[in-house]
């Protein structure tokens, strides 16, 4: 390849690799304002908080003035949650957000649960047969404690494994609706046989969240 033909194509990838930098550089700081900000209220207390509300909503400068997060930070919390399916948005004529949770708040007692610090195989196994084998985003949070960036992070790396999928339910006017999680094949069938695997993805699982300074 000449010089010439080399100089085209790096003028076609630069857009390119300049737009992947951009999304991973505002990726991995909302991720950092998520994971900061725990300290201030948790993922489960701001699904709490906006099911504790009179009409069961919350704009970002209510959840700023309610628990010290600024309203940049509010409103990444809560744009990040709604993005994971924990939350709808509502907007006003003049397009201010408002946000109510997806679903109730399941009141029955969790399920008892490892004391790591993210889920492990056989806490995903639990929470699949608590909840009928079908888990939500906010099922997860509420469930676990555990912050967004964790969860979210976790779910993905088993759908890589193939091992879970995750569903969009879509209206009847074609808009995003419900969002889930279930098992694939063969533990959609035979759950049990996910537990065959959890040293070896516990272990892998437990490498990632570190190297990537989520836990």
């Amino acid at each position: 390849m000449d010089l010439k033909a080399m100089i085209i194509m790096g003028v076609i990838a630069m857009p390119i690799v300049l737009t992947l930098l951009f999304v991973w550089l505002y990726n991995r700081g909302r991720n950092r304002t998520s994971s900061g900000t725990q300290r201030i209220i948790t993922d489960r207390d701001i699904i709490r908080l906006i099911g504790a509300q009179p009409d069961g909503m919350i704009s970002a400068e209510q959840l700023s003035a309610q628990t010290g997060l600024t309203k940049s930070q509010a409103k990444t919390r809560m744009t990040m949650l709604r993005e994971f399916g924990v939350l709808h948005a509502h907007y006003t004529s003049g397009f201010k957000y408002y946000y109510s949770l997806v679903e109730p708040i399941d009141e029955r007692p969790a399920p008892d649960l490892s004391p790591e610090p993210f889920l492990t195989v056989e806490d995903i196994l639990t929470l699949f047969k608590h909840f009928n084998f079908r888990l939500t985003p906010l099922q997860l949070i509420e469930t676990t404690g555990l912050p967004l960036t964790i969860i979210k992070r976790e779910m993905k790396y088993f759908q890589q494994q193939k091992v879970v999928q995750y569903l969009t339910q879509t209206t009847y006017s074609g808009g995003v609706g419900a969002k889930s999680f279930v098992l694939m094949e063969p533990y959609r069938s035979n759950p049990e046989k996910f537990l065959e695997q959890q040293l070896d993805l516990n272990r892998e699982m437990e490498t990632i969240l570190r190297k990537e300074d989520l836990v």
